[in-house]
C-alpha cells in the first residue's frame, strides 16, 4: 500500500503539468488527498495542499473559496488556542 501511495503521488505530477491531462489530474489528486487526509487527519496540511492543487484549475477557485479556507484555518487556530473544543477521533 505504501508503494502505491508514493507511485500515485509521483505519477500525478506530470499529469498536472500537461494541459491536456490537467483537469483529470486535479480531480484525481483531490480525491487522493481526501482519501489520505481522512486516514491521517492532518487538517492543516490537507487544506494547504488543496489550496495549492486548486491553482492548477482553469477557473480561479482559490479566489472564490478564500473565505472558506480562511474560516477553516481560523477554526484550526482557535482550536489550538483552546477557544474551540478539539475534535477527537476515536
Amino acid at each position: 500500500m505504501s508503494n502505491a501511495i508514493y507511485v500515485i503521488e509521483i505519477a500525478l505530477v506530470p499529469l498536472l503539468v500537461l494541459r491536456r491531462t490537467r483537469a483529470f489530474a486535479v480531480c484525481a489528486a483531490i480525491l487522493f488527498l481526501v482519501a489520505i487526509e481522512t486516514a491521517a487527519r492532518e487538517w492543516f496540511f490537507g487544506l494547504i495542499s488543496l489550496n495549492m492543487l486548486l491553482l492548477f484549475c482553469e477557473r480561479d477557485y482559490n479566489r472564490r473559496l478564500v473565505g472558506v479556507f480562511a474560516a477553516a484555518l481560523a477554526g484550526l487556530l482557535l482550536m489550538r488556542w483552546g477557544v474551540f473544543p478539539e475534535v477527537m477521533f476515536q
